[in-house]
């Protein structure tokens, strides 16, 4: 058996090209089912070449979250395609009449599937990709299947507490946040994605975390901007999209005032 969720996922992919994520909602999670980021977020070679093309970037996130919501509302698994033509699977898992967690497989190619994925990808002016992973309807299901056992095992396991302080909810809202910087993130609509009062939510949060809401959501999209301007490959324009806003001018704006320079000011100096 493997000792924790992140090996299993690991050796289910090595090799493949196929990326499985999992996201765990309300107060559900432990040492064993901690995981990087990577696989909290839908990320794979092709996913972040497709993200480049902004029109392409913003359909994924709004693919991503209309998934989740989906997901919680109706309860069910599902397949569905992203905004680069890959075949994804979403699968809820139930833990005491409540979803704990959803597992994503994804980076697919359906077996036969690789002319309409070419022509797709070529909308986003990109050439295909050898990471997507042909594989059948069924085997994807099938490796949920086998993610969904194992995180409810973990899950049992009242030897994997997190360490003493740390709030499995607190924790399950950051990752949300961290996934989500490059879109809307609402203390309400979390609220009523998490299944809490939004004013305990918030008071929760602030105790757990020093911060109020709004105050760190502001800090992780100027953290995550400024590791893609040091990075060097989005013009300012692509980052302030990239982190939630709209507005250049208001990016620029934000983005001084927490940094103390500007956008490219801040990339000139580092």
């Amino acid at each position: 058996m493997y000792s924790n969720l992140k090996d299993l996922l690991y050796c289910l992919t090595k090799g493949t090209g196929l990326h499985i994520g999992v996201l765990f909602f309300g107060h559900r999670g432990n040492v064993k089912t901690s995981l990087p980021q990577a696989y909290k977020i839908h990320a794979a070679p092709l996913c972040d070449k497709v993200k480049g093309a902004p029109e392409a970037f913003h359909a994924c996130y709004r693919h991503r979250n209309e998934k989740v919501r989906r997901a919680l509302e109706q309860g069910e698994p599902f397949f569905s395609v992203c905004a680069a033509g890959l075949l994804e699977y979403t699968r809820p898992i139930w833990v005491e009449n409540e979803v704990a967690a959803l597992v994503f497989v994804g980076n697919a190619c359906p077996k036969g599937g690789a002319p309409l994925l070419e022509q797709k990808l070529a909308s986003y002016g990109l050439d295909k990709e050898a990471a997507a992973f042909e594989i059948t309807a069924d085997e994807m299901v099938r490796y949920a299947e086998v993610v969904e056992s194992y995180v409810c095992v973990l899950l049992a396991d009242r030897s994997a507490a997190l360490p003493q302080g740390t709030v499995p909810l607190i924790e399950n809202l950051k990752n949300y946040i961290a996934e989500n910087t490059a879109g809307e993130v609402d203390l309400a609509a979390l609220a009523r994605l998490f299944h809490y009062n939004e004013k305990y939510l918030g008071r929760l949060f602030k105790k757990h975390t020093g911060e109020s809401f709004a105050t760190y959501t502001n800090r992780c999209r100027m953290q995550k901007a400024a590791a893609l301007l040091e990075q060097g490959e989005k013009s300012v324009t692509e980052v302030a999209a990239a982190t939630g806003f709209s507005s250049v001018c208001y990016f620029n704006r934000v983005f001084k005032g927490f940094w103390g320079v500007t956008p490219t000011a801040y990339r000139l100096r580092k």
